[in-house]
């Protein structure tokens, strides 16, 4: 397990691929959805911290779109998708949310130790969805789903975004 750059001390990271025979592959969903069965899936470790609980104790829920935020950055850095090397190799100045979800399942509590699941689900010609499985212990407590884009700077307006195709190299690092 390597130490997490997201959180220091107190966040750790690993990744692993299904074995191939697991793997589906990628198939043909609705309207241009390509939905990913990705064998490729990071697995981000949190330790809840004191601050990110409420007043009855329990983790206070903006914190899990933080973790899910933190753990789909860490998923692209283990592929060796760093921002720096998005940047220069592709364009990219982002990846930026347009939608979230979360399901809450079962409580998190401070100084509970909580597993991240995270793969690419879904890609449409300009998105692509990120899976957050949280695990405490032995029990589901969160379901998250992240809509993102591959942004890249608007070619009539440098200070705008444009959402781009995530790049078929980016979509094979990451199991598609």
């Amino acid at each position: 397990m390597v130490l997490c750059s997201a959180f220091r001390h107190h966040v750790r990271c690993a990744c692993r691929a299904l074995p191939a025979h697991k793997a589906l592959g990628p198939v043909s969903g609705p309207q241009g959805v390509s939905e990913m069965a990705s064998p490729y899936i990071h697995i981000h470790t949190v330790a809840v911290e004191w601050g990110h609980s409420d007043p009855a104790g329990i983790v206070f829920y903006p914190h899990f779109f933080a973790y899910f935020d933190s753990a789909t950055w860490e998923m692209f850095y283990s592929a060796g998708l760093s921002l720096e090397t998005m940047r220069a190799k592709y364009g990219c100045i982002g990846i930026p949310l347009v939608d979230a979800q979360a399901s809450f399942l079962s409580p998190c509590r401070f100084r509970d130790i909580l597993t991240i699941e995270s793969r690419i689900t879904a890609v449409t010609e300009k998105t692509f969805t990120v899976q957050h499985a949280v695990r405490n212990a032995e029990r589901e407590a969160v379901k998250g789903r992240e809509v993102r884009i591959w942004g890249i700077v608007h070619p009539d307006d440098p200070q705008r975004l444009k959402a781009a195709p995530l790049p078929p190299e980016v979509r094979q690092a990451l199991g598609g």
